[in-house]
């Protein structure tokens, strides 16, 4: 348990750090890029990567009714595996 607290402390510094010295880099305070961060790009980025996810979910559902009609046969691989289920039906294991 010790070993957790110290690794914890560890990067609660190792970040308060890196908050300062980009504060530093900035030119603005420590609260400042703290704001930033936290409140404007954070938050920026869920959202958008929210909306991403959305997004492809609902164009691959409208998509994927396109595909579907357009491939009557299944791919290669489904036919493959079928093929395979086949011939593990007429051989045992012991036979091979």
């Amino acid at each position: 348990m010790n070993s957790l607290y110290t690794l914890m402390d560890q990067v609660y510094w190792f970040l308060t750090d890196f908050i300062i010295n980009s504060a530093n880099l900035l030119g603005l305070t420590y609260m400042e890029t703290n704001g930033l961060l936290f409140g404007i790009l954070f938050p920026g980025y869920t959202f958008t990567m929210i909306t991403i996810g959305l997004l492809r979910r609902v164009t691959t559902s409208e998509n994927s009714a396109t595909y579907k009609a357009q491939d009557t046969n299944k791919s290669k691989y489904f036919i493959f595996k079928k093929s395979l289920n086949k011939s593990s039906q007429k051989q045992t294991w012991g036979s091979l």
